[in-house]
Parts: structure tokens; sequence; C-alpha cells
């Protein structure tokens, strides 16, 4: 299972005049990998900030074949989380690189 927080992001007036800084909790989304779930073993869960229960997307969304066919560690884009990067194996970080600009190929609707 891995877990992702996402947060909106709002731009202040800031000692440097310009940037952006984290704003609002926008949603959660949960990477089940369980053979049982479904065909695959992948299901992924969104839920909004004050939801008790995630909705799981439709199977065989765009979503999940997108990444099965680029994320670097069993179906997640590990690649791009450093805490978690250096136990992905070099032949898959490799694969996962050779090909970083995975929206604009697959025209992924992901944000």
């Amino acid at each position: 299972m891995f877990l992702l927080s996402f947060f909106n992001s709002e731009q202040r007036r800031s000692i440097n005049q310009t940037g952006f800084v984290q704003a609002d909790l926008s949603n959660y989304e949960i990477h089940l990998i369980d053979a049982e779930q479904s065909a695959d073993g992948r299901v992924f869960y969104v839920f909004r900030p004050d939801d008790a229960e995630g909705r799981a997307l439709p199977k065989g969304n765009d979503c999940v074949r997108c990444h099965v066919a680029h994320g670097a560690f069993d179906g997640t884009f590990a690649q791009f989380y450093l805490t978690i990067r250096n136990r992905i194996p070099k032949e898959n970080l490799e694969r996962a690189l050779k090909n970083h600009d995975i929206r604009q190929a697959l025209g992924c609707r992901a944000a």
C-alpha cells in the first residue's frame, strides 16, 4: 500500500517577494497492490480530505495502465520520491528515466 497526500499551492508575497507555498490538503490517493482485489492486482482509491471512505477508480482505467507501463517500482512512480528511490532496482529506474515525459507520450490526464 502506498499513500500519497496531495496539497494545493498558493502564491504569497514573502521575503523573496514571490514564490509558492503549501496550501490546503486537496485529496489522498492509496495505491493498493493486492491480487485478490483485481485481475492485475492494482487498485487506486481516492479520498477527499473529509472522506471516511475512499472510492476505487474503475478497473482497467488509464491511471493503472500508465502506472504499470511507466512506474519504476511495482506500478508506482517511486522514481520521483527520494525517500524510497534507493530501493528501486537499477534496471527499473533506468527504464523509467528513459521515458521521463510520460504524460505527453501517453496523453495521461493525471495532474
